[in-house]
């Protein structure tokens, strides 16, 4: 799948990624969801909340999508996010899985 096709939760999180309420996020996640990222995992609402509240808002970023695919875990986003972090761009993979209601249950962020 190299269209841009991923479901509409999938889109409402880049969404709310994207824009300037990084909190608003903790909506399309279940309560006991899962992040993976730099390493670091954030389990339920609060360490979701605490995510993005600090490592997920710590720069100011743009995000261009690049490819989407299926894979084992659920549905794999890739692309590369630029802004003022060290090295200015980087190309990220968002692999998510979803519950049976349609939110976000695990998401794994990880570096190409």
């Amino acid at each position: 799948m190299n269209k841009r096709q991923y479901s509409a939760i999938i889109a409402r999180f880049f969404e709310l990624m994207d824009g300037p309420e990084k909190h608003l996020v903790a909506e399309v996640f279940t309560p006991h969801a899962v992040v993976v990222d730099d390493g670091h995992i954030h389990r339920g609402t609060a360490e979701i909340l605490a995510w993005l509240a600090g490592a997920a808002s710590e720069f100011e970023t743009t995000s261009t999508w690049l490819e989407t695919r299926h894979v084992a875990e659920g549905t794999a986003v890739l692309q590369l996010l630029e802004g003022n972090f060290p090295g200015g761009a980087v190309e990220l993979t968002y692999t998510f899985g979803e519950d049976s209601a349609g939110l976000i249950s695990t998401l794994t962020i990880s570096a190409e």
